[in-house]
């Protein structure tokens, strides 16, 4: 492995041990792992955060544990890993909104509730 493909390496498990652990995930639950590699015609990282293998072409794995793995493909090593982390980032904006969307939600038919709650004296 070239030393352009050690340093990004070493980026993106960086990444994912900050991810690891702003998630509260622990060493019981997995060890991250990452791999950047030439696959002959362009770079490609890989990561999970619970060290499973790791399938796809472009953005956030679609394996039972959602977004807790990444990829991403680059003409450069560190261009790889940019793309991966930006998949992770990605499905943690969307994570974040769909969980305010939810709680919004769930907020209007507490109110409904109250409001029927009262009215018919329950």
């Amino acid at each position: 492995m070239s030393i352009a493909a050690e340093v990004a390496r070493a980026e993106l498990l960086a990444f994912a041990e900050r991810l690891h652990r702003a998630r509260g995930l622990s060493r019981l639950d997995g060890t991250p792992s990452v791999a950047v590699d030439y696959d002959g015609v362009r770079w490609r990282a890989t990561a999970h955060l619970l060290g499973r293998r790791v399938a796809g072409d472009v953005g956030v794995s679609g394996v039972e544990d959602g977004a807790a793995g990444a990829y991403g493909h680059g003409d450069r090593p560190h261009r790889a890993v940019a793309n991966a982390v930006e998949a992770w980032r990605t499905a943690a904006r969307w994570q974040r909104e769909d969980h305010i969307a939810t709680a919004e939600d769930a907020a209007i038919r507490a109110r409904e509730w109250r409001r029927i709650c009262a009215e018919v004296g329950a």
